[in-house]
């Protein structure tokens, strides 16, 4: 019961909105009550991963392990702390966490999105925790996302309501027509804001206007935008099936395209040429 009465004082240090994890398959009572090696009932050790040093991962480091400490020492009990940096290294987050794993210790808070994919490939029955991390489905690689895990993870989201920052653009900038949006491809949660949330809002806003050419333009524009946006996680190409099965998903079954007339444009990666230096001429 030890790691499980740990994992409930981590859920309350936590203060962002939760995505709330079953219990894990596999796991008993026996193993959950082991904890580390030589630790006494009411003693911890928590294994903290951190991506990297950024002003707002630190504050997220240091008020877990405040607030966990008070809560611990408020039960009786002591908790210690291993804190590791990645330096930004995913490879790094994975011998980290394996280091956590062979040490037995009781708890490991994962914070950022690299360090929760780490924990989840090295273990299934330590409790882990992520902060800083924005869709945990995205993040975990779980297709029909519910808002549970049904493993041994669970944690807290740092997603924006994306409607708050389209009305704050609106009201910092009245009169934008254009609004570049910037991500890290090689992030899956920045693929998530961009692709899914953005282009479901826009989706749903097209879907409810009155039929005709402005509204089928607009469809063709947003269709060729998820395509590009598509490819850049899909070198290799992208099936149209796929873009128009998403529009028909996210426009609620109002917007049915068929994908056996309906095409859509081939786009291809043009790279940059390489810049040769100019050649110094021998003196």
């Amino acid at each position: 019961m030890k790691k499980r009465l740990l994992a409930a004082l981590m859920a309350g240090a936590m203060a962002l909105s939760m995505t709330a994890c079953g219990s894990s398959s596999g796991s008993d009572d026996s193993n959950a009550a082991s904890g580390g090696d030589g630790a006494s009932a009411g003693s911890y050790k928590v294994g903290v991963v951190q991506l990297v040093q950024h002003v707002a991962l630190d504050a997220a480091t240091q008020g877990f392990q405040d607030k966990l400490t008070e809560l611990v020492e408020a039960d009786g009990g002591k908790v210690e702390f291993d804190v590791q940096n990645a330096s930004g290294e995913s490879a790094n987050c994975s011998t980290i966490v394996n280091g956590f794993v062979s040490a037995g210790d009781d708890l490991i808070m994962a914070n950022a999105t690299a360090a929760l994919q780490a924990a989840q490939a090295a273990t299934s029955d330590i409790p882990v925790l992520g902060t800083s991390v924005t869709d945990y489905g995205t993040a975990l690689g779980i297709s029909d996302w519910t808002g549970k895990t049904g493993t041994n993870i669970s944690g807290t989201t740092d997603l924006a309501p994306l409607d708050g920052q389209a009305d704050m653009l609106k009201e910092l900038f009245p009169d934008a027509k254009n609004v570049g949006l910037l991500y890290c491809s090689a992030e899956p949660n920045s693929k998530y804001q961009i692709y899914t949330k953005n282009i479901e809002k826009m989706i749903a806003i097209v879907a409810e206007m009155e039929d005709g050419p402005e509204k089928d333009q607009l469809i063709s524009m947003i269709a060729h935008h998820m395509k590009k946006l598509m490819l850049v996680h899909n070198k290799e190409g992208v099936d149209d099936t796929k873009i128009l099965r998403d529009l028909a998903l996210y426009s609620g079954g109002k917007i049915n395209l068929d994908p056996n007339t309906y095409l859509l444009h081939e786009f291809k990666e043009v790279k940059m040429p390489v810049q040769q230096g100019k050649k110094r001429k021998k003196r």
